[in-house]
């Protein structure tokens, strides 16, 4: 996925890597930073804090066996309703205020 803010891109795709676009290296994806010639388009996933705000961003995880995906789009739809600013990622896609944003 590449997500964009202020004239830069952050990717976890070695593929999407160009001049504007940086790879975030995470222990899930390090394997394939070797693919990218230009040290200054890697950071660490931990870097991100210094492109973007997290602190006001509330994370709900959900658990369990089953019934997952059916409470997470109840609560996406619910925070929708409330005029919360939210974002759903599941076996459904990725969604962001109601836009869809990837399908999985």
């Amino acid at each position: 996925m590449t997500i964009r803010t202020n004239n830069l891109s952050f990717t976890d795709n070695t593929n999407d890597v160009d001049e504007n676009t940086i790879f975030v290296k995470s222990k899930q994806n390090e394997q394939y930073s070797k693919n990218i010639t230009n040290s200054k388009k890697i950071i660490e996933d931990k870097e991100l804090k210094k492109y973007f705000d997290f602190s006001k961003i509330k994370i709900i995880g959900i658990t369990g066996t089953n019934g997952k995906t059916t409470t997470a789009a109840a609560m996406y739809s619910l925070f929708l309703d409330l005029d919360y600013k939210v974002a759903f990622q599941g076996t459904r896609g990725l969604y962001i205020n109601e836009n869809k944003i990837k399908d999985y």
